[in-house]
């Protein structure tokens, strides 16, 4: 087997890869504790050591994984070095939506840290992967979305909610959203139904265990609607969110104007059109909202967009959307539209500590490639236009942000995927904030249906 590998030193020892490039096809390949020395795994399972060269002018795309030694152990415990087979099945069970992977490099190349000359480092998580990544790293992007405090663990335990109240309701065993403490403070709740608990601290809707959906619906409406008599919020959808419960089913309907106060997990669907030339450049349609939105007015969005509202599915969703926001003929979306993957994150929204509106959000992401000829057009007062971008004017886009913060995060991940990011030193760290555990109950559409 032949092969070359390129290693920077900053690989090593810290569980995460900055820079480096993969060259042929081979088993997997770690730094040692110098950076200057790889072990490539050949076909028979032994480990051949080989100098690097300089890395400077390299400028080939990458695979990096952390390091797999646990898993090796488990999978093989006659040997410590990693085989191929584990980095193909890994490849194949965590990255399973990146085909541009497996078209480059045959599923078959994996970089790992070391923490001394001969072992490869333990990763910091089983669950870390790595990306597609470019050698050369020019301009940071900051992301805007994922502003909640990260913990890698599932936990309610985050010091900024103790600016909250846990949000339940009587009879579910799971905490399922969280209000702040000054709408606790200053809104009349009625005692008739919610039960405050300033030490816990708590609130509970106090329906009863075995109510139904429209039971705990009917009774959380009152709330609401004096909230929006109030001025707590404005511009009801007459459109409700669905609160899921631990076991996958609707507690009750939430008024999509509302379902921020009360900071339950909303769900949503969002595609990016793009074509792609003959040599594989990339360009993103992407929209401007109408200055006449109430939400986000005059930013950038994807192609299009939507919530997923009581008794939708994903896929039937975004058809809908895509339809009536750009005009794209539903059986081209039917036949052609992808979906690549689902993220989930927790944003802040509004401004003064302790006062900000807890989003754990859970988006399901499309594509469509749209050849020569099909332009999205706006036909509905949702968008102002659609503009046809490169990768370059979209990262300087998004580094002045002007995307819609949960536009922003689905357009990362698609330049993640095909190894358009630039500049990012935290690729890993980029992926976990993007496909955060939420401490709530998820459900799970699968890939879209």
């Amino acid at each position: 087997m032949s092969w070359q590998a390129y290693v920077d030193s900053n690989l090593v020892g810290t569980g995460k890869v900055s820079r480096a490039a993969i060259l042929g096809q081979m088993g997997g390949v770690w730094a040692s504790s110098q950076g200057m020395t790889c072990f490539g795994i050949r076909d028979d399972g032994k480990v051949a050591p080989h100098l690097t060269p300089s890395i400077n002018n390299l400028e080939t795309p990458i695979l990096v994984l952390p390091g797999f030694t646990q898993q090796f152990a488990i999978s093989h415990p006659h040997r410590s070095e990693p085989s191929p087979e584990i980095h193909i099945r890994y490849l194949q069970r965590a990255l399973p939506r990146m085909s541009k992977a497996g078209d480059c490099f045959g599923g078959r190349i994996a970089a790992i840290g070391s923490d001394d000359d001969s072992r490869p480092a333990k990763p910091a998580s089983w669950s870390v992967i790595g990306y597609l990544r470019i050698v050369h790293y020019h301009h940071p992007i900051s992301l805007v979305s994922t502003d909640f405090p990260y913990q890698t663990t599932h936990t309610h335990t985050n010091p900024l909610l103790h600016n909250y109240h846990a949000f339940h309701v009587n009879g579910i065993p799971s905490i399922l959203g969280y209000i702040p403490n000054v709408l606790i403070a200053t809104f009349p709740w009625s005692q008739d139904i919610w039960s405050i608990n300033p030490t816990t601290p708590s609130i509970t809707l106090m329906t009863s265990p075995t109510a139904t959906t429209a039971s705990r619906t009917a009774t959380l409406l009152p709330t609401i609607r004096q909230m929006a008599s109030l001025g707590i919020f404005t511009g009801w959808r007459d459109e409700t969110f669905p609160l899921y419960g631990p076991n996958g089913e609707i507690i009750l309907e939430v008024e999509r104007a509302a379902s921020a106060l009360f900071g339950i997990v909303t769900y949503g669907v969002q595609m990016l059109g793009y074509t792609e030339d003959k040599e594989g450049g990339i360009q993103l349609w992407i929209a401007k909202r109408s200055s006449q939105k109430q939400t986000y007015p005059g930013m950038l969005d994807t192609t299009a967009a939507g919530g997923l509202s009581t008794g939708m599915l994903p896929r039937e969703a975004i058809v809908r959307e895509a339809t009536e926001e750009a005009a794209i003929p539903g059986e081209i979306l039917k036949r052609e539209i992808r979906f690549v993957d689902r993220i989930s994150y927790f944003h802040l929204k509004g401004k003064g500590k302790g006062r900000e509106l807890l989003q754990p959000e859970v988006e399901y992401l499309f594509e469509l490639r749209l050849e020569d000829g099909m332009v999205p057009v706006p036909m509905d007062r949702e968008v102002e236009d659609f503009r046809l971008w490169g990768p370059d004017q979209v990262r300087e886009a998004l580094q002045r942000g002007e995307f819609k913060p949960n536009s922003a995060v689905v357009v990362v991940d698609f330049l993640l995927r095909r190894g358009l990011l630039l500049g990012e030193e935290d690729a890993e760290g980029i992926y976990e904030r993007l496909h955060r555990r939420l401490p709530f109950p998820v459900v799970d559409h699968g890939e879209g249906r």
